[in-house]
C-alpha cells in the first residue's frame, strides 16, 4: 500500500508540473523552464541545513514547512546538491557546499508563522468589522457532502424485541452453550427463558455444578428436562447479545445504520440537539424528525416540533466554532455517537487519530458554522435552510 501511495504521489506531483506550466506561464518569461521541482532528498537536506525539524505525527503544518522549503531552493541550489551528491557516490573527494538562510531570522520567522493558531474571537470580529483576517495557519480541509456508502452495515442481526425501559432494539444471537456468559450467579440473558424455565435452570444448574468453568460443563451431552425421561439435546440457545439505539428492518432481521451524511443541529431552550441523516434516508420521501435522546431507543427519542429551531447541517470536515466554559477553538465536524448523544469533532492541524474531541451537545455555549476556503479563509455561515434531498433509489434489500 505504501508503494502504491507513492506512485500516486509521483503520478500528482507530474500532472501539477504539466499542468502550471501549460496553464500559468508567465506573460514575460524568456526561460525554457520557469516551473522547477525539487525531490524530497534535497528538501530534507535543506531542511536540515537551516534547522528545521520535521514532525509527521505532530501537525499537518509539516507540508507548508516543506513547500515554503522548496520555494527557498533555486536551480543553483539544486545543482550544487546533485554535483555534492554524486561526488560522494563515486567516492570522490567534494567539499560540502555552504548553503546561507534565505534571510536573516527565516528561521524564527518560518517558526513563528507555523505556530500562529486561529484566534476564533479575533477571527469573528474581523469578519463582523470587514476588516481584513488576522495571520493564521489552519489546514484546510473540503468538506464530504455526498450520498455516497452503505445503506446499512453488512452483518444481519436478530431482533429480540424492544426494551420496555429505554426502547432500544434487543439484539439476539444463536451461540453454542460454552459461549454464553454468565454472571457469577450463573444467571444469563436468555431469550423468552419465562416461556421455558426448564431449558434455563438446565443450562445455569449444569454451570454451577461444574464451577463456573463453561468449557468443562459442557464437554457432555446436555439434554431438556422431560416427564418421560430424557428430552431433546440442548446444543445452542438464544441470548441477548446487544441493545442497539436505532437500527434498520432488513430481510427479516435488524441492522446498523450505514455511513452518516451529516447531522442536522436544532436549537430548544438553549440547549442543541441533533437529528442524524444516514444514506438509506436520502432515499425517503421525508427527512427524519427525531432528536438523538443519550441512552434510549429510536422509538423513545424526542420528535421534532415548532419549539425545535434549525441552526444550520454538519457534514463530515464541516468547521465550526465550538464553545463551552472558557474553551474557544475551530474544529472539524467528525461523527455523532448516537448512544450517548455525543458529536465528534477533529482538530484542524493535528492528525486524526489523536485529536478525537468527544462533546456531550447539551454541554456545548454556543456553535458557530465556517466556510474554509482553499487557502484557509473563512467566513461565518449565518443562515441556512434545512435541505432535502433529490430522490434517488439505493440499492437495498429490506
Amino acid at each position: 500500500m505504501k508503494e502504491r501511495h507513492l506512485n500516486d504521489t509521483r503520478y500528482i506531483s507530474r500532472f501539477f508540473k504539466n499542468f502550471v506550466e501549460q496553464r500559468l506561464q508567465p506573460k514575460y518569461s524568456g526561460r525554457k523552464k520557469w516551473v522547477n521541482t525539487v525531490n524530497g532528498r534535497i528538501t530534507s537536506h535543506m531542511r536540515s541545513r537551516w534547522g528545521l525539524e520535521k514532525h509527521r505525527e505532530e501537525t499537518h503544518l509539516h507540508h507548508a514547512l516543506d513547500a515554503i522549503v522548496v520555494a527557498c531552493t533555486d536551480d543553483g541550489i539544486v545543482q550544487r546538491l546533485t554535483n555534492y551528491h554524486k561526488g560522494k557516490e563515486n567516492n570522490t573527494k567534494i567539499k560540502e557546499p555552504f548553503f546561507p538562510r534565505p534571510w536573516e531570522g527565516f528561521r524564527d520567522e518560518l517558526l513563528t508563522h507555523l505556530s500562529a493558531l486561529p484566534n476564533p474571537e479575533e477571527i469573528h470580529h474581523a469578519l463582523d468589522a470587514k476588516l481584513p483576517l488576522p495571520s493564521y495557519m489552519m489546514v484546510s480541509r473540503m468538506a464530504r457532502r455526498s450520498v455516497t456508502g452503505s445503506a446499512h452495515k453488512e452483518t444481519i442481526m436478530m431482533k429480540g424485541g424492544v426494551d420496555e425501559r429505554t426502547g432500544k432494539t434487543i439484539i439476539v444471537k444463536r451461540v453454542p452453550l460454552q459461549e454464553i456468559k454468565f454472571d457469577k450467579y450463573g444467571d444469563f440473558a436468555m431469550v423468552n427463558k419465562e416461556a421455558d424455565p426448564a431449558t434455563y435452570e438446565a443450562i445455569k444448574q449444569r454451570y454451577l455444578a461444574q464451577g463456573g468453568n463453561s468449557k468443562k460443563a459442557f464437554e457432555e451431552e446436555l439434554y431438556k428436562p422431560s416427564k418421560k425421561g430424557k428430552g431433546n439435546p440442548i446444543r445452542r440457545v438464544k441470548v441477548e447479545v446487544d441493545k442497539r439505539s436505532h437500527v434498520r428492518k432488513v430481510n427479516g432481521g435488524v441492522a446498523q445504520n450505514g455511513d452518516l451524511v451529516r447531522i442536522d443541529l436544532f436549537l430548544k431552550e438553549e440547549k442543541y440537539h441533533a437529528v442524524p441523516v444516514y444514506v438509506i434516508d436520502a432515499s425517503l420521501p421525508e427527512l427524519p424528525k427525531r432528536v438523538v435522546t443519550a441512552g434510549k431507543g429510536y422509538e423513545q427519542w424526542n420528535e421534532l416540533d415548532e419549539t425545535f429551531a434549525f441552526q444550520f447541517s454538519l457534514y463530515p470536515y464541516d468547521l465550526v466554532r465550538l464553545r463551552r466554559g472558557d474553551e474557544d477553538r475551530f474544529l472539524y465536524f467528525s461523527t455523532i455517537d448516537i448512544g450517548s448523544n455525543r458529536v465528534i469533532f477533529k482538530e484542524a492541524n493535528v492528525p486524526h487519530e489523536q485529536t478525537a474531541r468527544r462533546y456531550t451537545l447539551g454541554g456545548i455555549d454556543t456553535l458557530e458554522k465556517y466556510k474554509v476556503g482553499i487557502l484557509g479563509d473563512l467566513s461565518l455561515v449565518k443562515k441556512e435552510s434545512r435541505q432535502t434531498f433529490k430522490q434517488k433509489k439505493i440499492k437495498q434489500t429490506l
